[in-house]
């Protein structure tokens, strides 16, 4: 059964497959992730978020690299 327009919000989607089969695939993709490209996508991620701030302060300064974040 396909999902409709009106299906209310916070209602998860039908799905064919149970449950452990769905948390065996989120599981496959985390482990296989690529470590490279995990962390260009966290520095790149870093890099926007402190972009165009309000604010001076930055939400990642380089200082707590590795401490904190």
């Amino acid at each position: 059964m396909p999902p409709t327009l009106n299906q209310s919000p916070g209602q998860p989607l039908p799905s064919k497959k149970p449950p452990q089969e769905l948390a065996k695939l989120l599981q496959s993709w985390i482990l296989e992730g690529d470590a490279q490209e995990q962390k260009e996508t966290g520095e790149y991620l870093v890099q926007t978020l402190d972009q165009d701030r309000l604010s001076d302060r930055s939400l990642f300064p380089p200082e707590l690299r590795g401490v904190s974040w």
